[in-house]
């Protein structure tokens, strides 16, 4: 099934348009993990703490099947 992966914050979104194919939720939740652990890796870097971030992830028919925030990818 095809999944987008939009990102909001408390300012602004971005609309992915591509979306990916996954096989299921589980597979869904794995991307979010890794895509934020990627996306914030810069910050990391620069010493910066986690962003307010967030995946909202919707199915092809448009329905949200996910909402996880960036910094939940970091094992506490």
């Amino acid at each position: 099934m095809l999944y987008f992966f939009h990102i909001h914050t408390e300012a602004d979104h971005i609309v992915d348009l591509e979306g990916i194919e996954l096989p299921d939720l589980d597979a869904v939740q794995e991307e979010a993990v890794r895509a934020a652990r990627e996306l914030m890796a810069d910050h990391v870097l620069q010493g910066q703490a986690p962003d307010q971030r967030e995946f909202r992830v919707a199915d092809a028919e448009g329905r949200m099947v996910l909402r996880f925030r960036f910094k939940d990818a970091i094992s506490g």
